[in-house]
């Protein structure tokens, strides 16, 4: 019997049998349509407030800060955004 992907993903070890039971239903197999799009959420300038160290060691002056996380994503999203621009697929931006 395979393991669906749903099931051997990072979560796997703190989530129980009864919870995979209940999001069955919802699994589906995945792929990228035909007009696929990048969906940026919540990419705002407050994160980056207080520098890159620990969250917990900002949260005090900057409680939006994501600290040393925030700027370790900087480079892999700068290239996403180039990548999502070079093949002309669609930019969308929400909060």
């Amino acid at each position: 019997m395979s393991v669906a992907k749903f099931e051997d993903h990072c979560w796997k070890d703190i989530v129980t049998p009864d919870i995979l039971e209940t999001y069955k239903p919802y699994h589906r197999e995945t792929y990228i349509g035909q007009r696929p799009a990048l969906l940026a959420i919540d990419l705002y300038n407050l994160v980056y407030e207080g520098g890159p160290k620990q969250p917990h060691e900002l949260v005090k002056d900057h409680k939006s800060s994501c600290g040393i996380y925030a700027y370790e994503a900087i480079k892999p999203t700068q290239e996403l955004f180039a990548l999502a621009r070079s093949l002309k697929i669609p930019i969308f931006y929400t909060t």
